[in-house]
């Protein structure tokens, strides 16, 4: 898997930290007597004895890893249009968008459109105008963007 995102799509659009977990003990699920109260996840400490011996699991830490990937396959955008916290949006009472704009979707409620200036190109300032399933770089360089409507 290339972890490169093509260069009209330049940015990962899915980019989180996964800050890792402790060693633990799993006991989940265990009613055995010798396990009374621990029936829960132990966390920062290996198993005893006889947590393991009735069927407690140890859970290996894991470190912290930077996830740009979902299912191995990377997520990749071009950002562009006003920030969402200048979104225009449409009179709630009417439903419709002010003068000169326009929504960016007909198939959205009130409360989730947002208007773009219709002097503007809609592909450049509505958010996600288009989505795509490729099975790897070359057919994203190749790829045409298919509008929603």
């Amino acid at each position: 898997m290339s972890n490169a995102c093509p260069p009209d799509y330049p940015d990962h659009v899915m980019h989180r930290i996964f800050y890792g977990a402790d060693l633990a003990c799993d006991c989940l699920g265990i009613t055995h007597r010798y396990i009374i109260g621990d029936n829960r996840m132990n966390v920062g400490y290996q198993c005893n004895y006889n947590q393991t011996r009735y069927g407690c699991r140890q859970a290996r830490p894991i470190p912290p890893m930077f996830m740009h990937s979902f299912e191995n396959k990377i997520i990749c955008g071009k950002r562009g249009g006003s920030p969402f916290l200048n979104a225009t949006r449409p009179n709630f009472e009417t439903g419709r968008c002010p003068n000169a704009t326009a929504p960016c979707s007909n198939y959205t409620s009130t409360e989730n459109t947002i208007c773009y200036d219709v002097s503007k190109d809609r592909n450049s300032e509505c958010p996600i105008t288009g989505f795509e399933f490729t099975s790897g770089q070359s057919s994203l360089e190749k790829a045409i963007s298919k509008p929603f409507k």
